[in-house]
C-alpha cells in the first residue's frame, strides 16, 4: 500500500493531466461503466447513477476511499483486461488503475476510455469533474461541483499568516504547486515547504526553522502504513508533535484529487488554534 501511495505521489509531481475522453465516443448516458483504481470509484460514484455502475475497483470500500459507503453491494473487478472485457463495458474510467497497457489495449477493442489524470490545483480538479459528469450522461451535476469548488480560489493566505507543514507516515511532504498547497492557501495558511512537488520532509530546515503547525494525513490509515525508516520517524519530527499543534485530515478527503477535497479546506479552517 505504501508503494501505492508513493507511485500516486510521483504521478503529482509529473505535473498535471487534462482529462481527456479517448475514441471511440461512448454513448450520451452510458449503463455500464467500469471503473479500475478507486480514485475513479469516487467519480463514478459521486456523478453517475448507481444503476449504470458495472464495477467498481477492488478498493472501492477502503477505509481512503470517500464514497467507501456507497460502494457497499456494488461488484468489484481488478483492473485486467480479460476481467473488465467480461463486464461488456460501455465506458471505462482510470486515473491509473491497470497501468497505461490496458488503455492501449481497450482502445484497440473499440472500448471507451476517460482518462482523469491527477490534479495540482482546484481548477484541475473543476475540469476532471466537468469531464466526467458530461461523460456519465450528467453534465449539470458536474458544473455544479465544480462551480463550488472554485470559490475556493478566492481565499488566500495573508503574510504573516500560520506556516504548515503536510505530513504523511512515508515521509513525503507538500511543497509549492501540488493541490495541498492550494488546501493550504483556502484555509489561510503558507507552506513551510518551498520545494515544488512531492520531496521527503526537510529535516534540517524543519529544525532550524520550525513551522507553525504540524498537517497529517493517512495516520491510522490503510493506505499510511508506518515505516521506521521514514523521515516522520525521526526524533525532529517527534519533538515537533509534541510541541506544535497537530491537525489531522481524513484521508479520504485528500487520497484523490476530487471536488471533495474542499472538506479538507473546511476541516483546516474549524480546527486552526485561535
Amino acid at each position: 500500500m505504501r508503494a501505492l501511495l508513493l507511485a500516486l505521489l510521483a504521478a503529482s509531481c509529473g505535473g498535471a493531466a487534462s482529462p481527456a475522453l479517448r475514441t471511440p465516443d461512448p454513448p450520451a448516458s452510458p449503463q455500464r461503466i467500469v471503473s479500475l483504481d478507486y480514485c475513479a470509484d469516487q467519480f463514478v460514484l459521486g456523478l453517475a447513477d448507481r444503476r449504470q455502475i458495472a464495477a467498481l475497483s477492488p478498493h472501492a470500500e477502503d477505509d481512503y476511499a470517500y464514497f467507501r459507503s456507497a460502494a457497499a453491494g456494488l461488484p468489484k473487478a481488478a483492473p485486467r483486461l480479460e476481467e473488465v472485457l467480461a463486464l461488456d463495458p460501455d465506458l471505462v474510467v482510470r486515473t491509473y488503475g491497470g497501468g497505461l497497457a490496458i488503455e492501449d489495449q481497450l482502445q484497440r477493442l473499440g472500448v471507451p476510455v476517460l482518462e482523469l489524470g491527477f490534479a495540482d490545483d482546484f481548477e484541475g480538479v473543476a475540469e476532471a469533474t466537468e469531464a466526467a459528469g458530461a461523460a456519465f450522461g450528467h453534465p449539470a451535476r458536474g458544473q455544479a461541483l465544480a462551480a463550488d469548488l472554485l470559490k475556493l480560489r478566492t481565499r488566500t493566505a495573508a503574510p504573516g499568516s500560520p506556516r504548515a507543514l503536510y505530513v504523511t507516515p512515508g515521509g513525503a511532504t507538500a511543497g509549492s504547486g501540488v493541490l495541498i498547497d492550494h488546501v493550504f492557501a483556502a484555509a489561510g495558511l503558507r507552506n513551510a515547504v518551498a520545494a515544488p512537488g512531492w520531496p521527503a520532509l526537510p529535516l534540517e530546515a524543519i529544525a532550524a526553522d520550525p513551522p507553525d503547525l504540524i498537517i497529517v494525513a493517512f495516520y491510522g490509515s490503510a493506505f499510511g502504513a508506518l515505516n521506521n525508516w521514514s523521515e516522520a520517524q525521526h526524533p525532529v519530527m517527534a519533538r515537533l508533535m509534541e510541541t506544535r499543534p497537530v491537525i489531522a485530515l481524513e484521508a479520504s478527503h485528500v487520497a484523490c484529487g476530487g471536488w471533495f477535497i474542499s472538506e479538507a479546506v473546511e476541516t483546516l479552517v474549524a480546527r486552526l488554534p485561535r
